[in-house]
């Protein structure tokens, strides 16, 4: 059985992040913040035709298709050294040569009985008196027992068929379930065979990842429609130098990556270990797709830092800014809601004129832990400021807002303030209606909901 396996340690990564699980800090404790090939494709359905040419015959494709899911992706440590193969034949072996033994002992212990005369037994044993006085005793236990394990081989045996049939089904179900899901895409082969495979692990495949998780487990990353909101925003602005703050899972980190013009960095502050480690393990995973590879623009983490820091540390702005070597000209605050206005004082020396600072949440804690930093950027002074409505992420019945600032911008700051909240919503109103009409498709849709809102946006707004 050939089985071939992706070149670099891809898989292994598929594998890591299906199985990852959150890291040690709770959810309730999690801050309040709102080519390469697999083993041969499975063949979803058969060729529709008649013969033709050339190809691998059904019957022959389906037994090593057969053969694949027999041996590939042990359930457990022992399936590693007695595949299924192995077992089967040796729970077969072993129930003929029980039945055999039987049968010697049937013939053995019909000939006792049948013996006019004991001693005249081929059973019989000068020196076990036991035998003497009963020598079909021995011949009977010796079918029980033999008879007992043909019956116990012969029921593994089958258990083990069953379980293979059960597990071919349960592929074909996970399939399905990666088709839907985006994971994996269907295509046609040369034969006319439709066939599929999984998709390689890049930036889109980890945002669904995370869009998954965050849905199931309520986590509070910013979720598809405000992460279109971002693209959007940071498409219009076209920044050179950004931070972030509350990396978090590295979800909004990767959506702003995406999104980044040519030279562009990024900087995530994010001050749990636990969260700064997996958001760089993110990170690193979206960076390994082939896109970049084949010069289609620098990889994700070459355009991505996600550091360990408070965003109300002064000082770890001011390092920010000397690694971008310039001022920052966009941020976006996603950290504590009540912590957001100590972000924006610690950000506010080291920000370009002109920057643009984004706040998460500002809808749902306007009343709340944001009201100190709505005060401020609405207040005049150095802010002109507009809020961006969308939905709060996982909640389609619950109305929030992205407050969208421009710092010391002039005479046409508030005009740019509200153009580019004007975008960000469209974005986020896009994303959320391609949700609907695709059935809850994530990263995919709002992408290209948020490239073609900030393309019209810029286009539109322009003074």
């Amino acid at each position: 059985m050939q089985c071939l396996r992706r070149s670099g340690p891809a898989l292994p990564r598929r594998r890591a992040i299906d199985r990852a699980a959150a890291p040690a800090t709770s959810t309730a404790s999690a801050r309040r913040r709102g080519a390469a090939r697999l083993c041969p494709p499975r063949a979803e359905g058969k060729r529709s035709g008649g013969g033709g040419g050339g190809g691998v015959p059904d019957e022959d494709l389906r037994r090593r298709i057969a053969r694949e899911d027999e041996l590939r992706d042990p359930a457990n440590f022992v399936e590693y050294f007695l595949p299924r193969p192995i077992r089967l034949a040796f729970f077969g072996f072993s129930s003929a040569s029980c039945v055999i033994a039987t049968l010697l002992a049937a013939a053995r212990l019909a000939a006792a009985l049948s013996a006019p005369d004991p001693l005249l037994s081929p059973l019989a044993d000068a020196g076990d008196a036991a035998a003497d006085a009963a020598p079909w005793a021995a011949a009977a236990a010796n079918v029980a027992v033999n008879a007992a394990g043909a019956a116990g081989f012969a029921a593994l045996f089958a258990w083990d068929r069953a379980r293979a049939g059960a597990r071919v089904e349960r592929r074909r179900a996970v399939r399905a379930a990666q088709i839907r899901a985006g994971d994996r895409e269907v295509y046609t082969d040369d034969e006319g065979r439709r066939m599929s495979r999984l998709k390689e692990v890049d930036e889109e495949w980890i945002l669904r990842r995370l869009e998954r998780w965050g849905r199931r487990e309520g986590m509070p990353f910013a979720g598809p429609d405000k992460a279109a909101a971002l693209r959007a925003a940071v498409a219009r602005a076209a920044p050179a130098a950004v931070v972030e703050v509350g990396a978090m899972a590295g979800y909004s980190a990767i959506s702003i990556g995406q999104a980044l013009p040519e030279g562009a960095r990024l900087i995530s502050l994010e001050k749990e270990a636990s969260w700064w480690l997996a958001a760089k393990r993110f990170v690193w995973q979206a960076s390994e797709g082939s896109g970049a590879k084949e010069g289609r623009g620098a990889a994700l983490c070459d355009k991505v830092d996600i550091w360990l820091g408070d965003g109300a540390d002064t000082r770890k702005w001011a390092e920010a800014a000397a690694r971008l070597g310039r001022p920052i000209d966009f941020v976006f605050l996603d950290g504590v809601p009540k912590e957001t206005l100590a972000y924006l004082e610690a950000a506010a020396p080291h920000l370009a004129e002109g920057a643009v600072v984004v706040a998460d949440n500002a809808g749902v804690f306007k009343d709340g832990g944001m009201r100190p930093y709505l005060e401020r950027v609405r207040g005049g002074g150095d802010f002109a400021s507009a809020p961006a409505p969308c939905r709060l992420e996982w909640r389609d019945d619950v109305e929030d807002a992205m407050e969208v600032s421009i710092f010391r911008g002039g005479a046409r700051a508030a005009s740019e303030a509200a153009a580019l909240a004007a975008a960000a919503a469209e974005a986020a109103a896009a994303a959320a209606a391609g949700r609907g009409a695709d059935g809850g498709g994530g990263a995919g849709a709002g992408a290209a909901a948020a490239a073609a809102a900030g393309a019209g946006a810029a286009g539109a707004g322009e003074v």
